[in-house]
């Protein structure tokens, strides 16, 4: 009896050990868009997240480290009654008054997925310390698609010309 309880422990305790350490890939995917959202077991997706007609929102969660990527559909209003300028000002002006300590470090444009975004990377102070946060907003009259990652900081030295390996990798992987 004494060897069959031990064999059982040393099973449980081998499968257990097999599944902390086997990695899972995950998956949330729109009903209502193109949007698929694909990252690792690192990641953890943020609960509720929306997916109807007029507004697609999803976002993960690091909670190693307080990284976060969020991704936003919805309704746009034309250009010519909500300029790009003005939209984005809007955006940026947003993120600066959340805390006087936040700083905007480069404002330009980048292509993503074969499309044109306007991007805004900030220096935030939050209760997680200090963080990156970067967003992408493409908009075409009819739908804006707005992406957000944050990080800590000292993640990376130059946030306008790398990201962080786990963040790239969850953008590398998103369809849209």
């Amino acid at each position: 009896m004494k060897n069959i309880s031990r064999f059982s422990i040393l099973i449980l305790v081998s499968i257990s050990f097999q599944m902390c350490t086997v990695k899972s890939n995950e998956k949330w995917k729109s009903e209502k868009t193109n949007l698929e959202l694909n990252f690792n077991d690192k990641w953890e997706l943020i609960l509720p997240n929306l997916d109807t007609d007029n507004k697609t929102l999803v976002g993960i969660k690091d909670n190693s480290d307080n990284s976060s990527l969020t991704v936003k559909i919805t309704d746009d209003i034309p250009k010519e009654q909500l300029s790009n300028e003005y939209y984005f000002g809007a955006i940026k002006e947003q993120m600066l008054n959340a805390n006087s300590e936040n700083l905007l470090v480069a404002e330009d444009k980048i292509e993503f997925n074969g499309t044109e975004y306007h991007r805004l990377i900030f220096f935030m102070t939050t209760k997680f310390g200090e963080m990156t946060h970067t967003v992408y907003t493409h908009r075409n009259g009819k739908k804006v698609i707005g992406i957000q990652y944050t990080y800590p900081k000292n993640l990376i030295e130059n946030p306008t010309e790398k990201i962080p390996l786990k963040i790239e990798e969850v953008l590398n992987g998103m369809k849209l």
